[in-house]
């Protein structure tokens, strides 16, 4: 299993990171998948993972939840306010979701697909 990345460090180094793995795929080299997540500084990062958005990670990972709904009382919050969070996390790839049929309708299941955070911050 791929752990997600975490880098704080600033945009320039970002954008070059990514300038050279593009040269890298465009010259036809082998790049190792990697699942990265990249902050300009630490408010931005603690701004993104709150602790009820890591709770909520760690309560799909620990405890497959068997849809959004199940996910919410599980954490016993507001089925709205986990519906925007594990939005925002899909956005960035830190949540996906699979659909399963119950009757007539489709529920949304919440995976997360890594088992640690990896955090890299320059000094």
């Amino acid at each position: 299993m791929i752990p997600l990345q975490i880098r704080i460090k600033p945009l320039k180094e970002v954008l070059d990171d990514f300038e050279a793995t593009y040269e890298a795929v465009r010259q036809g080299r082998e790049v190792t998948p990697r699942r990265i997540l990249s902050f300009e500084n630490v408010e931005e990062f603690r701004a993104f993972f709150t602790e009820r958005r890591l709770e909520l990670l760690r309560t799909i990972r620990r405890r497959n939840p068997r849809s959004v709904y199940a996910l919410a009382h599980m954490l016993g919050r507001d089925l709205k306010s986990v519906r925007t969070d594990l939005a925002l996390l899909a956005r960035l790839g830190v949540v996906r979701f699979s659909r399963a049929r119950r009757g007539t309708r489709y529920r949304k299941i919440p995976h997360v697909d890594f088992d640690r955070v990896v955090l890299e911050m320059a000094v």
